[in-house]
């Protein structure tokens, strides 16, 4: 698991994955399920996708576009 309730450490990767294939990645946690429930909040990481994805269209395809493309809705 990355380190500390921003998870730093992990936005290297997620922003590397995120200008390499935007068109690839969809959002998704293990809510309410969280393994590390008392280090930090889904509300915390899902608004961590503002950080990695600053660009609203590339967040429009991670959360919606993508999901429905893949899942056929």
């Amino acid at each position: 698991m990355a380190t500390g309730p921003d998870l730093a450490d992990a936005a290297p990767m997620a922003r590397a994955l995120i200008e390499v294939a935007p068109d690839r990645l969809i959002w998704g946690s293990d809510y309410p399920h969280l393994s590390f429930a008392d280090q930090v909040g889904s509300g915390q990481l899902f608004n961590l996708l503002a950080d990695w994805a600053p660009d609203k269209s590339t967040r429009q395809r991670i959360l919606v576009d993508n999901p429905a493309a893949l899942f056929g809705f």
